[in-house]
C-alpha cells in the first residue's frame, strides 16, 4: 500500500478546486451576494421611504393641529363677536323700548293732564253756574 500522493495529482486537484471555486464564485456566490446586496439596498430604500412618510405624517399632523387650533381660536373670536354684537343690539333694543315707553308714558300723562284741566275748567264753569244759580235763588227769595 502506497500512500504517496503524486505531485501532479495535487496540482490537478488544486487546479480543479480553484476552477470549481472560480465557477462557483461566478455562478453562485456573486449572484447570491448581488441578490443580498439588492435586498439590503431595497430594505434601506424602503426604510428611508417609511422614514420620509413618517416625517411627512408628523408634519401634516402638526400642521393639522396648528390649523385646528387656529380654527378653534377663530370660532371662539367669532362667537365672542356675535355675543358682543347681540349684547349691544340687546342694549339698543332695551334703550329704544325704554325711550318708546317713556314717550308713551309722557304722552299719556300729557293727555291725562289735558283731561284734568278740561274737567277742572268744566267744574269751575259748572261751579260758577251753580253758585250763580244758588245766589239767584237765594237772593230771589
Amino acid at each position: 500500500m502506497n500512500l504517496e500522493i503524486s505531485r501532479d495529482i495535487v496540482i490537478i486537484q488544486l487546479g480543479v478546486f480553484l476552477t470549481l471555486l472560480a465557477v462557483l464564485n461566478y455562478f453562485v456566490f456573486n449572484p447570491i451576494l448581488k441578490i443580498l446586496h439588492e435586498r439590503n439596498q431595497k430594505g434601506k430604500e424602503t426604510f428611508q421611504k417609511a422614514q420620509e412618510l413618517s416625517d411627512k405624517t408628523e408634519a401634516l399632523a402638526a400642521d393639522y393641529e396648528h390649523k385646528k387650533e387656529g380654527y378653534i381660536r377663530q370660532r371662539s373670536e367669532k362667537v365672542e363677536q356675535v355675543k358682543q354684537g347681540l349684547a349691544i343690539h340687546q342694549k339698543e333694543q332695551v334703550e329704544k323700548t325704554r325711550k318708546n315707553l317713556l314717550g308713551q308714558l309722557n304722552q299719556a300723562q300729557r293727555e291725562m293732564n289735558q283731561k284734568i284741566q278740561g274737567i277742572q275748567s268744566n267744574l269751575k264753569s259748572e261751579t260758577r253756574n251753580l253758585v250763580e244759580l244758588v245766589a239767584k235763588k237765594f237772593l230771589a227769595t
